[in-house]
């Protein structure tokens, strides 16, 4: 389907929910070709940035958000939508993740530069790669920045898929209403949880 010369490809025909499965072969300078490596299988996701919501307290109606297939599709809801995957809490101890009806969050937080390493990144970029199968719970989660999250949500035809959240800034804005900007990511194949967290997880 193409060819590169650095340790990199990026196919730009892929479509997000689908899976793909690719081998590569080597060329040297005569151009004689190897046999080709082991399969390697991919599903590419839509993916965000600079997402934003606010605190539930201050702008219930801009609090929500529900996992789409595109930004586009508005993700922004009511903190009060019973369709909201979650909303955003702020008290006297912190930053809250508040799980709506149908969506569990896992208990723990993954340290990471970015919510997906691409192509020619920085070689220390840590990013997550595979949501956990199990050990979601519903309850509050403390949000930290530069960590990521996932949930286990219920989608539009009622079967179960995964997101995941990057937060880059807790903070106000000029009227001092408290709000989060975030990554998002979500997949579009129910039950594939590819979205793993890395070896070391914090709370």
């Amino acid at each position: 389907m193409g060819e590169t010369g650095s340790e990199g490809f990026l196919d730009q025909l892929a479509q997000n929910g689908l899976t793909y499965t690719y081998f590569v072969t080597a060329l040297d300078e005569l151009g004689h070709e190897s046999a080709g490596s082991a399969l390697a299988e991919g599903t590419p996701r839509p993916d965000y940035q600079g997402e934003w919501i606010y605190d539930y307290f201050d702008r219930p109606a801009d609090s929500g958000f529900r996992f789409r297939t595109s930004d586009v599709d508005g993700p922004v809801v009511s903190g009060d939508d019973p369709l909201r995957h979650f909303r955003l809490e702020t008290d006297a101890s912190g930053w809250w993740l508040v799980p709506g009806p149908g969506a569990d969050v896992y208990p723990w937080s993954w340290t990471t530069s970015a919510l997906k390493c691409g192509v020619a990144v920085d070689p220390d970029c840590s990013d997550l790669t595979e949501a956990p199968t199990s050990g979601y719970v519903r309850t509050d989660l403390e949000l930290l920045t530069q960590s990521t999250y996932v949930l286990r949500v219920e989608g539009d035809d009622g079967q179960a898929r995964y997101g995941a959240l990057r937060v880059i800034l807790l903070g106000t804005d000029q009227d001092g209403h408290g709000l989060m900007i975030f990554d998002w990511a979500y997949q579009l194949q129910p039950g594939n949880h590819a979205l793993a967290p890395q070896p070391t997880a914090v709370r």
